[in-house]
């Protein structure tokens, strides 16, 4: 990239947490459960794993020769893993100030939402139950309450 400056990216932990870290690995007899280590010192268990991996004999000793000055970047795992680790303390942090969503206003009209056909056809249906009740017959009702051309599609 022409022209772009470049920062290392703050680091989660300490330099002397991990330094401590691996002389702690290192120093203890029988070695350490991972698991257990990396609770105590309140750091993730992948990135104790990547400290004490990273900086054993061979690996540092490879990185040297190889690269003497280069920086050791994360993986895309851990980004993301980062990433999805800090945005749930985000949400846990602030999930007591989320307001709950307003509640839905009735409309004022529901008989004019749902439609002028439906509107129709419940006026029809009351008309076809008036007319049962008075006692009408089938035939004279269908007649009186047939739907015209402006209740077609």
């Amino acid at each position: 990239m022409r022209g772009a400056l470049t920062v290392p990216a703050p680091r989660k932990y300490p330099l002397e947490l991990r330094e401590r870290a691996v002389r702690m690995s290192r120093a203890s007899e029988p070695k350490p459960v991972i698991r257990r280590m990396a609770e105590e010192l309140g750091v993730h268990h992948e990135a104790l794993r990547n400290w004490i991996r990273d900086r054993a004999r061979y690996y540092a000793e490879g990185a040297d020769r190889g690269a003497s000055t280069a920086l050791q970047v994360a993986d895309r795992f851990h980004l993301w893993k980062n990433l999805e680790e800090a945005a749930e303390r985000l949400v846990r942090r602030l999930r007591s100030q989320w307001a709950p969503p307003a509640p839905e206003k009735p409309e004022a009209n529901a008989e004019r939402s749902e439609g002028l056909r439906a509107q129709r056809t419940r006026e029809r249906h009351a008309a076809v139950h008036a007319l049962m009740d008075k006692g009408l017959r089938h035939s004279d009702i269908v007649r009186r309450t047939r739907p015209g051309p402006q209740d077609r599609p």
